[in-house]
């Protein structure tokens, strides 16, 4: 068959409508008309004031008390030998700016990755990180980090498996609501690897 024997397919012409009547019924969500970013977002200008909006100073004050708290209902009797020939210093207690650096330096060794979290303490000039130094003694970030909790155990639920982070978690998911709006159209990322492990929270 030629070219020109080709019949080409007819176009259907849809005429145009100011006012479509199957739209009329469908109502606006007035969530689409939100602005997604609270204005504490916008007025941020560093990465710490994010932070903050998200791990703001209720959950500060939180750790600081929980943290205190676990120390003197679980603290030693007595000093360990061990401990009296290191001339090992006692236990001092934490503030809110002993919790934030604490928790800068969870960030910090979570991108300077070391054999050990005592070798970031360590004076060889091969590994050497005298920023550490600076912001708290290793023995006091070895008692925080031993010591460390975020909830009032006596606060706690003893049915609730997340119960030691409960809080945490609640807060993270109350300031992420406040400060961010989705729209309609998300994007979600989902375990590409199953988990087959023996545990109860699986993903």
């Amino acid at each position: 068959m030629d070219i020109e024997d080709r019949q080409e397919p007819q176009v259907r012409h849809l005429p145009w409508e100011e006012k479509n009547p199957r739209l009329e019924s469908i109502k606006d969500d007035p969530r689409r008309h939100r602005r997604a970013l609270s204005k504490e977002v916008l007025a941020c200008s560093e990465p710490i004031d994010y932070f903050h909006l998200i791990f703001d100073e209720s959950m500060f004050d939180e750790s600081v008390r929980a943290t205190n708290k676990y120390y003197y209902n679980h603290r030693p009797k007595k000093q360990t030998e061990a401990d009296k020939r290191r001339h090992r210093p006692g236990w001092k207690d934490v503030n809110k700016i002993d919790m934030k650096r604490f928790v800068g330096l969870l960030y910090w060794m979570g991108i300077v990755k070391k054999p050990d979290s005592r070798e970031h303490w360590s004076t060889d000039p091969l590994t050497d990180t005298p920023i550490v130094r600076k912001v708290m003694s290793r023995e006091h970030y070895l008692d925080i980090r031993r010591n460390f909790r975020m909830l009032d155990e006596d606060k706690a639920a003893y049915d609730d498996p997340f119960r030691k982070i409960r809080n945490f978690i609640d807060k993270i998911i109350e300031n992420s609501r406040k400060h961010y709006t989705p729209s309609k159209s998300l994007s979600l990322d989902e375990s590409m690897i199953a988990f087959k492990g023996r545990h109860r929270f699986k993903v």
